[in-house]
């Protein structure tokens, strides 16, 4: 499996984050579906500064409700 879907995220979404022991709000505005080298599908949500968290399939427990919603479910 060598696909990568790019899902667009309108309007954006905040996700938190903790980075150096601080907690941040991150915008998303795209999601990018692909397997790693390992063939887990892995979701990678990036702004115009790159990506910023990756989500794997194997933890859709955890994934927040919104991106379970714009996630293919065939992922």
């Amino acid at each position: 499996m060598s696909y990568v879907v790019t899902i667009d995220v309108t309007p954006a979404r905040s996700i938190e984050q903790t980075v150096n022991h601080t907690r941040i709000n991150t915008e998303i505005t795209a999601l990018h579906v692909a397997p790693d080298s390992e063939g887990t599908t892995l979701v990678y949500a990036s702004n115009s500064a790159g990506v910023q968290k990756v989500y794997s399939a194997a933890n859709l427990d955890r994934w927040p409700a919104w991106l379970k919603g714009l996630v293919p479910a065939s992922v």
